[in-house]
């Protein structure tokens, strides 16, 4: 996991809970910030709330507020949450990898705001773009890939790497050069194989557009 992903939040928690959790997701090269119930809303944070500390009630609440939000616990799931969010105490290695690979970002915001020249309101218009002129490519994309028209896949996943470059979706832009070049080599398993790939990724990128897009100023704000 590249030490760039974003930081895991902790919310409540003993301190030996604290100290092994900042331990664990160090050897994953990601860092624990510690925040408090106020900090938790549906950003892109992988938050771990510590319902043991805080409590169901509370912890229920705001996992209610933070989509992205996991349970930490040693027993069952708060009222009311999906089994699906619920991590048990101790977490292994192996499940905080996991976690941060469900909820690491597509977008480097970094890059996003350079090609921005650093201005929200010129991002905020190039994602519109993105959203509304090259994300139903995907759907393209995905019915040539179905079809075997590979050469209209390379067309389309040369197209795609630009426009994702644009908007800081460097690993999914990496993915559709590979698709690209797969193709122009005569490499069609390899360009079958990366387009599936891609087509994954493509799903991500939009979530994370989307999430991105509502933190920014809306086209003709004042």
């Amino acid at each position: 996991m590249p030490s760039s992903c974003v930081p895991v939040g902790l919310v409540g928690g003993d301190p030996v809970t604290r100290i092994a959790l900042h331990h664990l997701f160090a050897r994953l090269d990601a860092r624990v910030e510690e925040v408090d119930e106020a900090a938790v809303d549906a950003d892109a944070r992988l938050t771990l709330v510590d319902v043991d500390d805080l409590g169901p009630a509370a912890a229920a609440a705001l996992l209610a507020r933070n989509p992205r939000a996991v349970a930490l616990t040693v027993a069952g799931s708060p009222p009311g949450v999906d089994p699906a969010r619920v991590v048990f105490k101790p977490l292994r290695l192996e499940g905080a990898r996991a976690l941060l690979d469900k909820t690491r970002q597509t977008l480097d915001i970094g890059a996003a705001y350079d090609a921005a020249c650093g201005e929200p309101e010129l991002l905020g218009e190039l994602l519109d773009d993105y959203l509304e002129l090259s994300a139903p490519l995907q759907h393209q994309l995905a019915e040539h890939l179905r079809a075997r028209r590979f050469e209209d896949v390379g067309r389309l996943a040369h197209r795609l790497a630009g426009n994702l470059g644009l908007i800081g979706a460097l690993d999914a832009a990496a993915a559709a050069r590979r698709v690209d070049d797969a193709l122009r080599t005569g490499d069609v398993e390899g360009g079958r194989l990366g387009a599936i790939e891609l087509d994954r990724l493509l799903t991500q990128v939009v979530d994370d557009v989307h999430a991105l897009r509502a933190t920014l100023p809306q086209r003709g704000a004042r």
